[in-house]
């Protein structure tokens, strides 16, 4: 007897566009080939140095792994205990595909810097500089010591940014890219983090070159 595919993988591909074969795609072997057909069906985002995202319909995303960093970026973001324990501030991922080539996330409204400062009650840059003292305050040895910006006491206190500093901590992120506007988006009138699967060990692994010793006395 064929197994009947379950309800949610169903709604998961009944979400892409119908000339989309969600089949055909799981079947392709290479990453070429896997963005060659998600360029023929879909639309293209963004593009980073390890991912690309490909919107789905008006809620969904697909962030497609390019390389190995692109497949490390998608593990971080689908961790159970992240997704469980932060998921008012980013934004949730949905379905994972096999070895983590791709994931589907939710699609968040980009935001304007206005628009940012009307949600969080300060701005980006606020946001920015009061993330990075924080975590010079907590790795000193890591980052140098900038001065306390202005309003530090009371926006440190936000619960966006308790939540922010808070999984840095657990997830072992720098504040890296988090205070950049391109980073955030908004669902539901909630700031959403739409980019977070670069963790300390992610850029160690993948992105810092390794030094070659050999001639090294």
């Amino acid at each position: 007897m064929l197994e009947q595919p379950s309800l949610k993988s169903l709604l998961f591909e009944m979400s892409y566009p119908t000339h989309f074969n969600m089949e055909e795609f799981k079947s392709l072997k290479t990453f070429a080939a896997r963005k060659r057909y998600a360029d023929e069906h879909l639309f293209r985002m963004a593009s980073g140095s390890g991912r690309l995202v490909y919107k789905i319909d008006d809620q969904k995303v697909l962030k497609l792994a390019k390389n190995v960093k692109g497949q490390a970026q998608n593990q971080v973001e689908a961790d159970g205990y992240l997704q469980r324990s932060y998921g008012d501030i980013i934004a949730k991922v949905l379905e994972v595909g096999p070895q983590r080539l791709w994931i589907e996330s939710e699609l968040a409204k980009k935001v304007t810097p206005n628009r940012f400062k009307a949600l969080a009650g300060f701005s980006i840059g606020e946001f920015d500089s009061v993330i990075r003292h924080a975590y010079a305050i907590e790795n000193p040895s890591r980052t140098y010591m900038t001065s306390e910006p202005a309003g530090y006491d009371e926006i440190i206190r936000s619960d966006l940014v308790d939540q922010v500093f808070s999984m840095m901590h657990d997830m072992g992120m720098s504040p890296g890219d988090f205070g950049r506007i391109s980073s955030w988006g908004e669902i539901s009138g909630r700031l959403i983090l739409t980019d977070y699967g670069l963790t300390d060990d992610v850029y160690q692994t993948h992105y810092v070159p390794k030094r070659n010793d050999r001639y090294a006395y």
